[in-house]
């Protein structure tokens, strides 16, 4: 990684800050050591180019790590790089920092802010501009079947505050995410029925967690899964189509996963928002959030 640490450097400052940031928010406080600030204001004090927060964060953390960056939680190339990053950390050579949790293996900051400089070099340019990590405040809609744009913004339960410490709104600009695009390419069906499944483990974790305001790359990879339960209605009609039951097990069955209809009714009823305890679009967005998927 270390040959990634100029790349980190020659971004601009306000694009390694959110780097930094979204590793800071989401790994555990750096433990406070002994002989440090006082009262008084004395103490050990911090470089001024040194960001606080943890050294170190556990590798199950990064798709976390990298929603706050408005990067896919789940593309399994950037999954491995961090994995093969992580390889050297481990709770054992970190248990001086306080860090000791069972064989658990940590990502370092250096490692984070290579990795992210790579996956963000693309955008460098709009950042040095002014533009945020916010995409654009045209988010991809659902059509309904009367040609008329349902409304795709999401409830205020979406809204998380440690967001907006990350990304602020730009409306009057349009911010292309192609890196998210690519990344989408590589969902195939499957994502549909595993996705649903790793949902449900467990429960009540899932639940307590609200996904912030999806951003127009979050919306478009929800659409395009969304889609799939319904391979024959076109984009216009997906707007008022809800997703039962029936429609997960008619998928899990073309692609031989067994799912249990227990499962499958504690998925709906954690997620649905409706009486029936169907899904429909928004449902399946914060469903797939809240699973690190988009």
């Amino acid at each position: 990684m270390v040959s990634s640490d100029s790349l980190f450097h020659a971004l601009p400052k306000v694009l390694q800050t959110i780097i930094d940031e979204a590793f800071i928010a989401t790994g555990p406080p750096r433990p406070s050591t002994s002989g440090g600030s006082n009262g008084d204001g004395g103490g050990f004090l911090l470089e001024d180019n040194e960001p606080e927060g943890p050294d170190h964060i556990p590798l199950d953390l990064i798709p976390a790590a990298l929603q706050r960056l408005d990067l896919p939680p789940d593309d399994p190339e950037v999954l491995a790089v961090f994995r093969n990053a992580a390889s050297g950390w481990t709770s054992s050579s970190l248990d001086s920092h306080g860090l000791s949790h069972a064989q658990e293996t940590y990502v370092g900051r250096d490692d984070w802010r290579s990795v992210c400089a790579v996956l963000l070099e693309s955008r460098a340019a709009d950042f040095a501009n002014g533009k945020s990590l916010s995409t654009s405040s045209h988010s991809p809609r659902v059509l309904g079947d009367d040609g008329d744009d349902e409304d795709a913004s999401m409830t205020d339960d979406y809204v998380e505050d440690s967001q907006s410490d990350l990304e602020q709104e730009d409306s009057d600009e349009e911010y292309q995410d192609d890196a998210g695009m690519r990344s989408s390419r590589r969902r195939r069906n499957r994502t549909a029925t595993t996705g649903s499944r790793r949902s449900l483990s467990p429960p009540a974790r899932l639940s307590e967690k609200k996904p912030g305001q999806p951003t127009s790359r979050q919306r478009q990879t929800c659409l395009n899964t969304f889609s799939l339960f319904f391979p024959e209605i076109p984009s216009q009609g997906l707007g008022k189509l809800k997703i039962t039951v029936a429609d997960i097990q008619r998928v899990a069955t073309l692609l031989g996963e067994k799912l249990k209809a227990e499962e499958m009714l504690e998925m709906l009823e954690m997620f649905s928002t409706s009486p029936d305890k169907s899904m429909d679009f928004d449902d399946f967005t914060r469903m797939m959030i809240v699973a690190k998927l988009a």
